[in-house]
C-alpha cells in the first residue's frame, strides 16, 4: 500500500471541517476528541501534540518554522495534511521538490471541493509545464499556496490572512535588517513620563456645546460645536473619559480624550468602527480616529485614522503651522481636516510600509518623533521625526 493510499485512508476517518479547523486554532484545540482522533491516526510520536500543522509549515502564531515536521506529520497521516503534501511538493519544503507528486496529492485530496480541486490540478500541471519549458522562469518559481483555491469563504479568509502574515514578516525583516547595520545605542529613546500627562483636564458640560476645563488652579471655558452630542452618546454606551487633554500653547489648539480609543469590530467582515470616538482642532470637530499622542512642546498632535481623510495612515498636525504630514499615506479621500486648510501645500505624505494587522498598531512617543509598533510581538520599530521626514528604526526594550 502506497504512503499515498495509506494517507487517504487515514484522514477519511479523522477529517471534519477542515476549512473550519484551520481557520479556528483555538476551537481545534479545544476539540478534545477530534485531537485524540488525530494523534492515533498519525501514529507518530513526533507529531504528538501538532493541532495545526499549518502552523509549522509557515511558522503561524508564535510557532517555530518548521516545514520538515509538518511534512513528516502529515505524510504520516495527520490530520489536514494533504494541503501540507501538496505545497512541499511544490514548493521543495521539508521535503525535494516534485511537482508531478504535488499534482498527485491535489488529484487524490478526499477534502478538496471538486472546482478548488480542478483549479489546483490546472494550477500546478501550468507550472510544471513552465517549469519544463524553463526552470528559471518567474512562473515555475512561483510560491504554490494551497488556499489560493479554494472555494469556502472561511477557507478564502484564511488565505487573504496569510497574505497579511507574510506582508508583516517582511516588514519586521526589513526593520531587523536596517536596525542589525545600526552602531551605538539603537534603543528607543523614551520620556520618562508621557508628555501628553502635561495636559490633563477634568471638565464638565455647561450646555450649548461649551466644556468647562478645570486643573489646579487653571480654569478654561471651551467651545466645540456638536460636542454635547457626543459626550451624552458616550454616556449612554457608558464610556465617556473622565479626563480631556487639551493642547493650548501654540496657535492652534487641538482636544481629545484621555482615555483608550473605542474600536467596535462589528459589522460584516470584522471592519473597525471608530465613529465613537472623536477629536477637536481650533473648534472643529472630528472622528473616527484611533489613538493619540503629543510631543514634549506639546506643538504636535498624532492620530491613527483608520477610516476618515486618510485611511490607514498615523496623521500628525502641528499646532504652529497647522500643517498635516500623513505619516503611511497609503489612500486618502478629498476634504478638509483642518479649519478648511487641507491643501497640497500644507500636507506631506511620508512613504512607510505599515504592514496589515494595523487595528493592533501602537503609537510610542519617542524625545524626538514617535515609534510605530505594529503587532504586540514587534521589538524592532519603525520611527519617524514628523518635524524632519525623517525615518528610523529602534529598539524596543521589555520595561
Amino acid at each position: 500500500m502506497s504512503n499515498k493510499l495509506k494517507l487517504t485512508l487515514l484522514l477519511s476517518a479523522t477529517c471534519i471541517a477542515t476549512w473550519w479547523l484551520v481557520t479556528q486554532p483555538k476551537a481545534l484545540q479545544e476539540t478534545q476528541d477530534m485531537q485524540e482522533v488525530a494523534e492515533e491516526a498519525t501514529g507518530d510520536a513526533s507529531c504528538e501534540g501538532v493541532s495545526n500543522p499549518y502552523k509549522d509549515y509557515y511558522g503561524l502564531d508564535g510557532t517555530a518554522l518548521n516545514p520538515q515536521r509538518a511534512f513528516d506529520c502529515a505524510l504520516n497521516g495527520h490530520a489536514f495534511g494533504y494541503g501540507v503534501l501538496i505545497m512541499a511538493y511544490a514548493n521543495g519544503k521539508g521535503v525535494g521538490r516534485d511537482l508531478s507528486e504535488a499534482i498527485q496529492c491535489a488529484k487524490e485530496d478526499p477534502d478538496a471541493a471538486p472546482y478548488a480541486k480542478n483549479s489546483r490540478i490546472e494550477r500546478l500541471t501550468a507550472q510544471k509545464q513552465a517549469c519544463e519549458d524553463d526552470p528559471k522562469s518567474e512562473r515555475c518559481l512561483r510560491v504554490y499556496h494551497y488556499f489560493s483555491d479554494s472555494t469556502s469563504g472561511r477557507a478564502m479568509s484564511f488565505n487573504k490572512q496569510l497574505s497579511r502574515w507574510f506582508e508583516e514578516r517582511e516588514v519586521m525583516e526589513r526593520l531587523n535588517d536596517e536596525l542589525s547595520q545600526l552602531k551605538g545605542d539603537t534603543t528607543c529613546q523614551r520620556p520618562p513620563t508621557p508628555s501628553i500627562d502635561r495636559y490633563r483636564y477634568r471638565y464638565t458640560q455647561l450646555g450649548d456645546d461649551q466644556l468647562k476645563l478645570t486643573k489646579q488652579s487653571k480654569e478654561l471655558t471651551l467651545t466645540v460645536k456638536g460636542i454635547d452630542a457626543v459626550l451624552d452618546e458616550l454616556k449612554e454606551l457608558k464610556e465617556v473619559p473622565e479626563e480631556l487633554v487639551y493642547l493650548d500653547e501654540h496657535p492652534h489648539k487641538a482636544l481629545f480624550p484621555y482615555a483608550p480609543p473605542i474600536i467596535n469590530a462589528e459589522g460584516s467582515g470584522s471592519f473597525l468602527y471608530t465613529s465613537k470616538n472623536w477629536y477637536a482642532l481650533d473648534g472643529y470637530l472630528g472622528r473616527e480616529y484611533a489613538l493619540q499622542l503629543t510631543n514634549p512642546t506639546g506643538q504636535l498632535v498624532y492620530f491613527w485614522d483608520l477610516g476618515g481623510q486618510y485611511s490607514d495612515s498615523v496623521v500628525s498636525v502641528d499646532l504652529k503651522t497647522a500643517q498635516i504630514k500623513v505619516i503611511g499615506g497609503r489612500s486618502y479621500l478629498p476634504g478638509t481636516l483642518f479649519q478648511q486648510s487641507d491643501t497640497a501645500e500644507r500636507r506631506v505624505d511620508i512613504p512607510l510600509e505599515l504592514g496589515y494587522e494595523r487595528d493592533k498598531l501602537k503609537l510610542l512617543e519617542l524625545k524626538a518623533g514617535v515609534a510605530l509598533q505594529l503587532t504586540p510581538r514587534q521589538t524592532a520599530l519603525r520611527t519617524v521625526d514628523p518635524l524632519s521626514g525623517r525615518l528610523g528604526v529602534c529598539q524596543l526594550k521589555e520595561e
